[in-house]
């Protein structure tokens, strides 16, 4: 008996034994997770945390942020001055209307949300800091219909100045911007405005109809910002606002632009007449390409037509005041009723009443104007439109043409050199 205890306890010892060296050393292939220990003690303060030598938290992107954007945003300039205000969104409906901001960029995409009025396809294009913004794929154009985002992907971090314009003119689609999205904010300082204003007043080849595209569509054929109009403001550095509309003159279509200058967006609402909160210093009218080519329909002549044109003359002074200067241009197309509009500049006083006239060097093949004609007329008109600008009535300024318009510069001699 006493030998099978001494047994007994003798086992009990090796199994003790085997159980403690088992707990000092884990088993070969464990892992980290079968084997964690207490962390050492901390012989500092437990809140010590900011202490040297401890390791910085990451900075994490700030989450983007949405500004609606409506007549009264801060900080947003409205281009395009011939604009019908809205308190939920931004109206873009002429031609090379609408936006320009400064923003605080903390780098990553600038998200605009547009969408256009049923549905109607429009191209927009961007600019930051005064260039041509392109996507990745080198495309300028942004082709909007119905809602849709205007996305500038990687805008590297800084100060910029953004520019957001619909291009493609009045009566193809109107549209309107509706928020700005970005990680950054707006700086509360709007771009300055310009000290001088222009209004151009005028059809299809104000809008730029030609410019681009192969006349084959709609929208895909004009870029107002190609146009002469807007050339010759950025070489101006002027304001300005496009009221023109596409096939359309005084006497032809639908508003026509007798009635159609004298509303803000006259398919938005034709009963409100504009308030022309700034007079023009500069209008410059380039119409009558679409009443020439309807004469017959409209049994239209030359006389009436001067008469037509005279009481449009009246209502744009009217609506500018005495001192706004206006240069009729005419013939790009075809006759225009050329003489019946040199005419009524002569009704209104001529130079000595700030009215001027000036034929343009025909297009080729009596079509639109195409990228390389708009911009000769951009480098011919803009000597002109600076004289004008100045003029203070001293006959010795102006050469008279052989048709009594009063020519600054010989337009076909100038074309040659």
């Amino acid at each position: 008996m006493k030998r099978f205890t001494a047994i007994v306890l003798l086992l009990s010892c090796l199994v003790f034994a085997a159980s403690c060296q088992s707990a000092q050393a884990p088993p070969s292939g464990s892992t980290s997770e079968d084997s964690q220990s207490d962390p050492p003690s901390s012989t500092g303060d437990p809140d010590d945390s900011d202490a040297p030598g401890d390791p910085e938290e990451p900075d994490l992107p700030e989450e983007p942020t949405t500004y609606p954007l409506n007549s009264n945003t801060e900080g947003v300039r409205i281009l395009g001055v011939r604009n019908l205000a809205s308190g939920t969104q931004i109206n873009c409906d002429w031609s090379c209307s609408g936006i320009e901001l400064t923003v605080d960029c903390k780098g990553g995409d600038i998200r605009f949300q547009v969408s256009t009025r049923e549905n109607k396809p429009a191209y927009f294009r961007v600019w930051l800091d005064g260039e041509v913004w392109e996507q990745s794929s080198g495309e300028v154009y942004y082709r909007v219909g119905g809602s849709s985002e205007i996305i500038m992907r990687e805008v590297p971090a800084g100060t910029h100045t953004v520019r957001l314009l619909k291009v493609t003119g009045y009566t193809l689609a109107q549209a309107q911007i509706l928020s700005v999205q970005l990680n950054g904010s707006i700086l509360p300082e709007a771009p300055a405005e310009k000290e001088l204003y222009i209004e151009f007043v005028g059809d299809s080849i104000t809008c730029g109809w030609g410019t681009i595209g192969g006349h084959a569509g709609a929208y895909t054929d004009q870029d107002g910002t190609l146009a002469y109009p807007y050339l010759l403001a950025e070489a101006l550095e002027a304001d300005y606002s496009m009221t023109a509309l596409s096939g359309q003159g005084l006497c032809y279509g639908n508003p026509g632009l007798t009635d159609g200058y004298l509303y803000d967006s006259p398919y938005r609402n034709s009963q409100t007449e504009s308030e022309f909160g700034r007079k023009a210093d500069l209008v410059v009218i380039n119409i009558g390409t679409n009443d020439y080519s309807h004469r017959s329909e409209l049994d239209l002549t030359g006389e009436e037509y001067r008469q037509v044109y005279l009481e449009f003359l009246q209502t744009v002074r009217e609506k500018n005041g005495d001192d706004c200067k206006i240069l009729c241009l005419y013939n790009a197309m075809n006759d225009t009723f050329a003489s019946s509009i040199v005419e009524a500049c002569s009704d209104m006083g001529g130079a000595a009443a700030g009215v001027f006239s000036q034929s343009l060097p025909r297009a080729q093949n009596n079509a639109h104007p195409n990228i390389d004609e708009h911009a000769a007329y951009a480098e011919l008109l803009l000597p002109l439109v600076e004289q004008i600008l100045s003029y203070e009535g001293s006959p010795l300024e102006l050469v008279e043409s052989g048709d009594g318009d009063l020519d600054f510069f010989d337009f076909a001699q100038a074309k040659e050199q």
